[in-house]
């Protein structure tokens, strides 16, 4: 029982070390945990800045794309004009064809022209050398010769006109086909000039456009490499903090397990100290009852010396058990008896007598 009780000391301090020591590691990890949850919260912040960031750079290249499909059907129909117009020139190239075929039969027709008028030309020498070698005729011809010759020299003014207007239709049509053609000289430069300048500034635009879209890409693949890297970190924090949400769950279960050895050592220390106290209270009504019958019943005798007589014929027996009961209580060995009356001096009765015993 004794070495029960010198033990019980020595797993007490034990278990309080052993408790110090998990209450500074509870707190060394608690201070880990607060850290990483400020940095987990840090990369929160930056993740949700980063996500800003892709969502401004998402809504900048969509305008960027609607700038470009705009720009892309302006050139379609820019694309749609310039075939207008070469349908249009190749149109106006079929109405010169023709036109020059035209004027092809139409000179053909002049030389026609210009053929019967030789012959009729010569028609008519030979009908004036004929006139001329028959006008030893009779009279009765001479009316019906002048209204031949009227008709033919009709015929012959006719005849000579017709060149001339021929030529003026000529001169007109050929001046008309001039002007067409310097028009569509001018319309298919001026076309072709405004077509290459719009071709070489749209492919300009599209090489720029082409260019930043490259960057905002690369920009975009960073951000989402950046994010990728973000999101393992976090895991790996999460795997960290589930591995430290562990240690500290395992460490308050010793806690907890520590808790209750201690519960049980204070009820085993409470067991104790109340068999302790039962066995004083023994020791000391046998040590008043067994100094009561044995105390002089004349003479007076001094507490000091009373004392010390009860002190000489004590047992030892009972003396260690005090010992022990003081060391498990951490007070003196001697205690109040209920029998005693003063603080400091005890009235003892029994036997008739009454002594003074020091406390």
């Amino acid at each position: 029982m004794s070495a029960r009780l010198e033990e019980i000391p020595i797993e007490l301090a034990l278990h309080e070390e052993t408790q110090d020591k998990l209450v500074e590691m509870l707190f060394v990890h608690l201070d880990i945990i607060s850290e990483k949850d400020c940095m987990i919260s840090q990369q929160k912040h930056d993740i949700q800045n980063m996500l800003r960031k892709q969502t401004k750079m998402e809504e900048e290249h969509q305008n960027v794309l609607l700038e470009l499909q705009e720009k892309n059907q302006r050139l379609h129909e820019v694309e749609k004009q310039c075939h207008d117009l070469k349908e249009d020139n190749w149109e106006k190239d079929n109405e010169i064809a023709e036109l020059i075929k035209d004027n092809g039969t139409l000179t053909a027709q002049l030389k026609l022209v210009k053929a019967e008028n030789n012959e009729l030309k010569k028609v008519m020498h030979s009908n004036h050398r004929g006139s001329q070698s028959h006008s030893g005729d009779s009279q009765e011809q001479m009316p019906v010769i002048p209204t031949e010759i009227q008709l033919l020299q009709m015929k012959q003014s006719e005849a000579q006109l017709e060149p001339f207007q021929k030529a003026a239709q000529n001169k007109l049509f050929e001046k008309s086909l001039r002007k067409l053609l310097v028009k569509k000289s001018a319309n298919s430069t001026g076309n072709q000039t405004q077509i290459t300048a719009t071709v070489s500034v749209l492919r300009k635009l599209l090489r720029s456009y082409e260019m930043k879209l490259e960057k905002e890409t690369s920009k975009v693949l960073m951000l989402k490499n950046t994010a990728q890297r973000f999101e393992q970190q976090n895991k790996e924090l999460l795997l960290m903090l589930g591995t430290w949400v562990k240690c500290l769950e395992q460490s308050s279960a010793k806690m907890q397990e520590l808790e209750e050895k201690n519960k049980e050592l204070e009820k085993s220390l409470q067991d104790l100290n109340k068999e302790g106290k039962a066995l004083e209270m023994i020791d000391r009504k046998q040590s008043v009852m067994f100094i009561i019958p044995n105390t002089p019943k004349r003479g007076k005798v001094s507490g000091l010396q009373h004392l010390g007589a009860i002190r000489q014929s004590s047992p030892v027996g009972s003396r260690a058990l005090r010992q022990l009961s003081s060391c498990a209580n951490r007070s003196p060995p001697l205690r109040r008896c209920p029998w005693y009356s003063c603080p400091k001096y005890g009235m003892v009765k029994g036997g008739g007598n009454e002594k003074k015993f020091l406390l």
